[in-house]
């Protein structure tokens, strides 16, 4: 749970730290600086630093350390209770010693793609009422997965080479129960959808890996699906962190 609120005072006094380090470590000649801090619980911290010279040409630079630290704290202590706290701060620094500081608490990180999951690490850290949840983010929690598996090849002459069954094996059996079959999140990968689920796969050779939004009330279908197949397969459904169902592979993985 987030740490007892910052007082304003507080706040300033770690906004003037944050300053006072970037100044230290910034080359002579410039005129200001830009520090964006992105950082979610699930997801670790993503930043950047813009700098312009006194000539208005404009550079990357290194970040000091000390710095994730800093933020965290800001962010940790700045954290409203049923609003959340924020994503993203800006922090501009000039020359003379001025600072300002931008807190955004419901825009998408621009920095960089975290995933459903660590979302809501972030949120189950901070909490949010429903009014304070953004479309983005209630968008993102709801592709958390509550359901994984693994499909562990082995030998068998049903298979197409040494051992199965391979990606493209699996992709055609869903095709034909009856499921759509897309493209996935990465490259080479598949998505496979019906009213009642949608899974993605993540694969490796000898392993072809589950996970998605099923319904509850369908997990047996899924199951017996699998099970249909004649595959060596774990899966577990989630409720929260909690498991509420699993199957166990009947064999241990041949490789």
């Amino acid at each position: 749970m987030p740490s007892s609120g910052l007082s304003v005072e507080r706040q300033d006094e770690i906004l003037q730290e944050i300053g006072e380090l970037l100044a230290g470590a910034l080359r002579p000649g410039w005129s200001r600086a830009t520090f964006t801090w992105t950082g979610i619980v699930g997801g670790g911290v993503l930043s950047s630093l813009t700098v312009l010279d006194e000539e208005g040409r404009s550079r990357t630079d290194t970040i000091p350390r000390g710095m994730n630290k800093l933020c965290g704290r800001l962010k940790d202590g700045m954290y409203r209770p049923g609003a959340g706290t924020w994503l993203t701060m800006t922090y501009t620094l000039s020359a003379d010693g001025g600072h300002t500081a931008d807190y955004d608490y419901n825009g998408e990180p621009e920095l960089g793609g975290f995933e459903p999951g660590q979302y809501a690490k972030e949120v189950a850290a901070f909490p949010r009422d429903p009014e304070h949840t953004p479309d983005w983010l209630s968008a993102a929690l709801e592709r958390v997965p509550n359901f994984y598996a693994a499909v562990y090849a082995e030998p068998g002459e049903q298979y197409e080479i040494e051992i199965g069954p391979h990606l493209g094996e699996v992709a055609r059996a869903f095709d034909h129960g009856g499921w759509t079959v897309g493209p996935g999140e990465y490259r080479n990968e598949f998505e496979f959808t019906t009213e009642w689920a949608s899974l993605r796969t993540l694969s490796q050779y000898g392993l072809v890996r589950l996970a998605g939004k099923v319904d509850p009330d369908r997990w047996d279908d899924l199951i017996a699906f699998l099970t249909g197949q004649g595959w060596n397969f774990g899966a577990s459904l989630y409720e929260g962190e909690k498991i509420v169902a699993n199957v166990d592979p009947a064999r241990p993985p041949a490789v």
